[in-house]
């Protein structure tokens, strides 16, 4: 039998350990994508939003994520996610997803 890991551990190591199979800003888009398939992840996805600029990540490549997560986890979770790009990204890059 496996001993189990308690939460704070096993987050730990999860969010600390580098996966040498991805990298930062791979990473960090997926994490997009989690939290907007989650919903009601909001504040983390500030964060990650945030974080995912300086994981060199582009504007232009997060709205291209955003949308391309809403065929898949639906209109109302990609618009809170949305929503929150709007108080971190420029407006400028917000404005393709309308055209």
């Amino acid at each position: 039998m496996r001993p189990s890991a308690t939460p704070s551990s096993s987050t730990s190591s999860a969010t600390s350990s580098p996966r040498p199979e991805l990298d930062l800003r791979t990473r960090q888009l997926a994490t997009l994508a989690i939290l907007t398939t989650l919903g009601g992840c909001e504040p983390q996805l500030e964060i990650h939003l945030r974080a995912t600029l300086r994981a060199s990540a582009t504007r232009t490549e997060i709205v291209g994520l955003l949308t391309h997560v809403a065929a898949y986890t639906g209109i109302p979770r990609v618009m809170n996610a949305l929503a929150v790009a709007k108080r971190v990204l420029p407006p400028a890059d917000l404005d393709q997803l309308v055209q």
